[in-house]
């Protein structure tokens, strides 16, 4: 018997829809990956113990900068204007470093940032005021604002 090219030609599809609907049927359940790694289970979000105390802190912090500006929490207010129980390190003024006590008292922050050199924290601070404002203003979180000002303006001058 032999086959000529016009039953190939004639065969050629029907190969093709076979092909076609068995790897439509056969291969998923032959390649299939393990149940654990098709679904992704991200447990809920668990509040931490003391997060009363946190937010506490946090809403306290933002009161502060309600009253006074970025700039004058960097060069320090006084206690009088603000109120003495900002007053944290008990060094006459209240500055980024009260606020930054205040967050860390609570465990709103929870590691103690890095000293860097006065021109790599500057630089990094200019960088970082270019994306979020002056001051950080626009910085998502409050902790995260007085976290960096406490790194890069407060530390490398004291």
């Amino acid at each position: 018997m032999q086959i000529d090219n016009k039953q190939i030609v004639m065969a050629a599809p029907v190969f093709v829809a076979l092909i076609i609907v068995l790897a439509i049927t056969v291969m998923p359940t032959q390649l299939s990956l393990p149940v654990s790694s098709q679904f992704y289970y991200a447990p809920p979000p668990v509040s931490p113990p003391n997060y009363p105390e946190i937010r506490e802190s946090v809403i306290e912090v933002e009161s502060l900068l309600e009253t006074v500006s970025i700039d004058e929490l960097l060069t320090g207010v006084s206690p009088t204007v603000v109120g003495s129980e900002y007053d944290q390190n008990n060094d006459g003024i209240v500055d980024v470093a009260d606020a930054f006590l205040i967050l860390r008292g609570s465990g709103a922050i929870k590691v103690d940032p890095p000293v860097l050199d006065p021109t790599t924290a500057g630089t990094l601070l200019a960088t970082l005021e270019a994306i979020f404002g002056p001051g950080l203003q626009n910085f998502p979180t409050v902790e995260g604002r007085i976290y960096l000002l406490y790194m890069l303006a407060y530390l490398p001058q004291h």
